[in-house]
């Protein structure tokens, strides 16, 4: 009863389900790290800043972990969509978030 309230009927329904999950997690995945890459770029040129400079660096360890905790070790972008979507995807907002709060210190 769990899937047919999401609409699913049957396993080819079930398979789009699963990978429209999947690419959508994914892309919330690839946005995440796309703000961490940004980060880690003005981590690398640095400041005259110390204190800046830490904190970023402790900023980007913080998004990269919780994007990483939340793909886990596989290429396969959104892997974990089909168990826990609604956690996956909080993780990679949390992740985004750092990332900026990271890149304002730069401002």
């Amino acid at each position: 009863t769990c899937h047919k309230a999401q609409g699913v009927e049957t396993t080819e329904a079930m398979v789009e389900f699963v990978r429209g999950k999947q690419s959508d997690l994914g892309a919330q995945y690839e946005d995440a790290q796309a703000s961490i890459g940004k980060l880690h770029e003005l981590i690398v040129a640095g400041t005259d800043d110390a204190e800046v400079d830490a904190e970023a660096r402790d900023l980007y360890v913080k998004a990269y972990y919780t994007a990483f905790y939340a793909n886990g070790s596989t290429e396969v972008k959104g892997a974990k969509a089909a168990h826990a979507y609604d956690a996956m995807a909080d993780y990679y907002v949390e992740a985004k978030k750092i990332a900026e709060e990271g890149i304002a210190l730069f401002d």
